[in-house]
């Protein structure tokens, strides 16, 4: 209840009183202006994991307040890291640890490598895509192009850089926190197994905290294929509280849905044709598409509206925007 009320409070009363509009009606609350808790997120997905552990018997309650409340608030991935299973952190900071050469080399390395990731790499491209997005329509189509492939990397090294800091931090205090991201998730030549690769603990933690709670005893494919959606629509809503994210979180479900309902046909007619579906070719044009989806949902990501989004699009493919419709504009002016 306290992550609805801080983090969605005003999304949803901003669209009860819409929606009430509609009827003629007003809305008798109004929005809330107050400070959210910092990392109010993870510390409700962690503390959510830990009691279901306890409640499953995967984990004994933990005795010493001080240890629970280090593993709740533990500073490196609080704001911005990974979502930590008590089982792999509580038995950790039991054990006694002392500073170690090979780990504070090993942590600053990590944090150098996400700092130059974020500062160097993602913060320029930042710089681009931001003037891009605010204005689609003063930039040429060739531009909002490349800002939306950008977008992938940029993200990348956005997410993964602070993953690699928080890392880095632990391993410092002698303490081994997940891989969030992995580097070559980029290369994968199917969005599911882009998935396996990106953001890991949320993806994780929804799994098996919500699509196997719902799906258990469940026959039907279809009702699978909804929970699916629905565990993607929740890695949306995570993120933030827009229709943009919405929109974000159910293309990627859906995408998955059909990619898994298809497999098969897909493999076996590209089989007929002559094709190794194995084979580094097919797993090239496999990662392009993969690149492109991500692209293209990735606008709903960043825009907090599917109108906002849709017309970023638009602008792609707009003949007053693209390279060659300026130049011939400018050709004209000149004559």
């Amino acid at each position: 209840m306290p992550l609805i009320f801080f983090k969605y409070f005003n999304f949803l009363n901003e669209n009860l009183t819409e929606l009430l509009f509609v009827f003629n009606s007003e809305n008798p609350l109004s929005n809330q202006s107050y400070l959210v808790p910092l990392g109010i997120s993870f510390f409700t997905f962690q503390a959510i994991s830990y009691v279901a552990d306890i409640y499953r018997s995967y984990l004994k309650p933990e005795k010493r307040i001080e240890k629970l409340a280090v593993y709740m608030a533990f500073f490196p991935y609080i704001l911005a890291g990974q979502i930590e299973r008590a089982k792999s952190i509580l038995h950790q900071i039991a054990q006694p640890v002392s500073f170690e050469y090979q780990n504070i080399r090993a942590g600053l390395q990590l944090i150098l490598w996400g700092v130059f990731k974020k500062v160097v790499i993602a913060d320029r491209l930042r710089d681009f895509m931001d003037a891009v997005y605010a204005n689609p329509n003063d930039f040429q189509g060739v531009l909002i192009y490349f800002a939306l492939i950008f977008s992938v990397f940029q993200l990348f090294c956005d997410f993964s850089a602070y993953s690699d800091i928080a890392v880095g931090s632990a391993r410092m205090f002698g303490i081994n926190l997940t891989k969030n991201f992995d580097d070559r998730v980029y290369v994968a030549p199917s969005r599911r197994i882009f998935w396996q690769g990106w953001h890991r603990s949320l993806t994780s933690w929804l799994r098996d905290y919500v699509f196997f709670p719902l799906s258990r005893n469940v026959k039907k494919q279809s009702r699978l294929y909804f929970n699916l959606v629905l565990a993607y629509l929740l890695v949306g809503v995570w993120h933030g509280a827009t229709w943009g994210f919405v929109v974000w979180g159910f293309l990627n479900g859906v995408w998955l849905v059909l990619e898994h309902w298809t497999e098969k046909r897909r493999l076996a007619f590209f089989s007929r044709l002559g094709f190794d579906v194995n084979g580094r070719v097919f797993n090239f044009f496999g990662w392009l598409l993969v690149i492109h989806v991500g692209a293209f949902f990735g606008v709903f990501f960043r825009t907090d509206s599917p109108e906002k989004a849709f017309n970023f699009l638009g602008n792609v493919l707009n003949s007053n925007t693209n390279l060659l419709g300026v130049r011939e504009t400018k050709k004209k002016s000149k004559t």
